[in-house]
């Protein structure tokens, strides 16, 4: 196992969610992107993500990366999710 799998493996739930934020953001570019925008909006519609992600996938595969995003990035304290106005959120 490499060293960041040993520490994801065995640190607090805490240290397990900003090993894999860092890693989000270093590893996939629209989640990185989706952040940044984040961070400098406050609000994206999950239209204007999905609209990205159906640039280069086709529409079932873009709504099932996209719910993988949403899950991973919430887990990783990168965004919130609002049901109820379909967008992500700052935190």
């Amino acid at each position: 196992m490499t060293p960041v799998g040993l520490a994801l493996a065995k640190g607090s739930l805490r240290e397990q969610k900003v090993i894999f934020a860092e890693h989000l953001l270093r590893y996939v570019p629209l989640l990185a992107r989706l952040h940044q925008a984040l961070l400098e909006r406050g609000r994206v519609p999950e239209e204007e993500v999905l609209k990205e992600l159906q640039r280069h996938l086709p529409p079932q595969e873009a709504r099932q990366v996209l719910g993988v995003m949403r899950e991973w990035g919430r887990f990783a304290d990168l965004f919130l999710w609002d049901e109820a106005a379909r967008a992500f959120r700052a935190p």
